[in-house]
């Protein structure tokens, strides 16, 4: 991104900027009317699918949770995993067998809105604990504790103290249910359905207001709003872990690599944030800066597993990061990172408490790329791209970066006693070391250009090859 005055300007509007497309010319015939919107709004008439009205139907927004109740939200749902057995978000909950919902609902429960029933079922089970809950719940802290290092929920059941863990068992087995697993896919008014949000309401009622969920800091202000435990239940059963369910139908795997996906994504965007924050603080021009504000600039990292699931740590026990290869980058600008985040973790190491410093990652190069995102940055400086990566490129993709502009000199031309490009301005930056740089790519030129924009237009023809 050229850090140059304004973008001069033509009869069609103003130059785009690097890594836009060029703008069609408005009087060209392909200006054409845009297509009816008719069909659009037919199609806007019509009802929404079965599947997105009953997942709407539950799905809570944001907007729709107080601040005050998210932390309770959060102790709710743990609470829901802890019944469930499911300590990881990226494997969906058992769901039950259809001869166990038959059997449950063919036995001694013809009404779910008995409470009365309910409640009395919960009282003994908190009084008495039955024989079959104390096994249920060893063999759960049992899991639990094998997860705990790799799932925050694992852990935070795992501290919960066992009287606890078995009055919500006891509970469940009181009512004649071996485990606790509700219908996701099936109607939530069910009978089983009720009885398993009544079970799961009610005992985090009991349990919470002894402190149970403390290590969350929930705030029970709300803890006996029935209606909008109701809310935080059905959104999660029938809207989130419907979705991961069906998801996971369709494809199995797709919920864990989903999940994956987007935590390394995350990391991708704060790696962007971090690395473009140290730039500006460092007085870089925005020439430089320019290489880091996108997210797809840089790289994906993942967390290393042995074949038994268990991350992999170095001697220090910290954990193992393997490092996505990005083969349009070029080598020089991922040096130029290397360099910059160990500065940055200088700068953490002199100015912030340890305890706020995350713990170092041992990064491994990898030869495999990515597969969650291919995009190339759009508003990046040219030397970017590995010139032979880039020169390989259709015209039509290099041509998105004619006004695009040089961010580094050649790795020859930088050196400690040589740093001086930080801080020049634009055309004295290109004469000494830019117009070096820009000569390894190759550029479409101003005809194939022109040809390119003739051919979009739809205004190419063969006579143009033709000797007249």
């Amino acid at each position: 991104m050229p850090d140059s005055s304004q973008p001069s300007t033509g009869n069609n509007g103003p130059t785009p900027k690097a890594g836009t497309k060029r703008p069609r010319d408005k009087t060209s015939p392909s200006s054409a009317p845009p297509p009816s919107t008719k069909r659009r709004r037919a199609r806007g008439t019509m009802p929404p699918s079965e599947t997105k009205a009953r997942r709407d139907q539950h799905h809570l927004k944001l907007a729709d949770v107080k601040p005050e109740d998210e932390k309770l939200k959060l102790a709710f749902y743990t609470h829901l995993r802890m019944m469930w057995g499911s300590f990881h978000g990226d494997v969906v909950p058992e769901l039950p067998a259809l001869d166990a919902i038959s059997a449950f609902e063919k036995s001694r429960y013809v009404s779910p809105d008995d409470l009365d029933v309910f409640t009395a079922s919960l009282d003994a089970a908190y009084s008495n604990i039955i024989g079959g809950a104390i096994s249920a719940v060893d063999s759960m802290r049992q899991a639990a504790y094998h997860s705990r290092a790799r799932s925050q929920i694992a852990a935070n059941i795992y501290e919960m103290d066992e009287h606890f863990l078995r009055v919500t068992y006891s509970a469940i087995l009181s009512f004649g249910l071996q485990k606790w697993r509700p219908d996701v896919l099936g109607n939530f008014g069910s009978a089983y359905n009720q009885v398993h949000e009544l079970i799961a309401i009610k005992t985090f009622q009991t349990i919470a207001i002894s402190h149970a969920y403390s290590r969350l800091s929930p705030n029970l202000v709300n803890l006996a709003n029935h209606k909008l435990l109701s809310r935080f239940y059905r959104n999660y059963v029938y809207s989130y872990i419907y979705k991961l369910a069906k998801k996971e139908m369709k494809a199995a795997g797709s919920v864990k690599k989903g999940i994956r996906d987007t935590n390394t994504y995350k990391r991708r965007k704060e790696t962007a944030e971090e690395r473009t924050e140290f730039l500006r603080s460092e007085g870089y021009r925005s020439r430089v800066i320019a290489l880091s504000e996108e997210v797809e600039c840089h790289s994906d990292d993942e967390p290393s597993f042995d074949a038994n699931g268990n991350p992999i740590l170095d001697a220090a026990g910290n954990p193992v990061y393997s490092i996505y290869a990005k083969s349009a980058r070029n080598p020089h600008i991922t040096e130029f990172f290397r360099v910059v985040d160990v500065a940055r973790a200088q700068v953490k190491a002199a100015t912030k408490k340890r305890r706020n410093i995350a713990p170092p990652r041992t990064r491994v190069p990898s030869n495999l790329e990515s597969d969650i995102s291919q995009r190339f940055p759009v508003g990046v400086p040219l030397d970017w791209f590995e010139p032979n990566y880039f020169n390989a490129l259709p015209a039509a993709l290099r041509a998105n970066y004619t006004d695009a502009g040089i961010a580094l000199p050649l790795a020859e031309d930088i050196s400690l006693d040589n740093n001086d490009y930080k801080t020049l301005k634009k055309t004295p930056f290109m004469k000494r070391y830019g117009n070096k740089v820009k000569e390894r790519y190759h550029l479409p030129s101003e005809e194939e250009l022109a040809q390119m924009d003739k051919s979009g237009d739809g205004t190419s023809s063969d006579e143009d090859d033709m000797d007249v």
